[in-house]
């Protein structure tokens, strides 16, 4: 199998993360990685939801599958510190890099003078999160 790879721009608006979710499903299952849908739409979510909410800009999301590992990155223009935080139970956000950590192989934060990345990777023969080997930054 070659490495696939796919990317598209999404909007400084929260209907972005539905949008993000459909063009992440709609390739893996183009490229036949059916058991990465539902830990990739949920993840792909988070990470569109935490652009949109803190930075305003447009983000782009790129996913890359090849034989072992799918990688997805999303990519915004905002600066900031990118870590898990606290939260109260009764919050409506805080938990997204926390659900990111969990179901992630790894993921991590690389910034640049423009903005920054947030990937994530799975790799495809894990397929329960509880034995998944997490090397998580933040």
């Amino acid at each position: 199998m070659s490495t696939q790879r796919a990317t598209a721009t999404f909007a400084a608006d929260l209907e972005s993360a539905a949008a993000a979710r459909h063009f992440a499903e709609d390739r893996l299952r183009e490229w036949g990685a059916e058991e990465l849908v539902e830990s990739t739409r949920l993840l792909v979510s988070e990470l569109m939801v935490n652009a949109v909410l803190h930075t305003g800009t447009p983000a782009r999301l790129t996913l890359e599958l090849d034989v072992g590992c799918l990688r997805a990155e999303v990519v915004d223009g905002g600066e900031g510190d990118v870590a898990r935080r606290p939260y109260e139970p009764d919050a409506p956000t805080g938990r997204g890099l926390m659900i990111v950590d969990a179901l992630a192989t790894r993921w991590g934060v690389d910034e640049f003078d423009a903005g920054k990345v947030v990937w994530f990777e799975l790799d495809r023969q894990l397929t329960s999160p509880s034995v998944r080997g997490r090397s998580a930054s933040g």
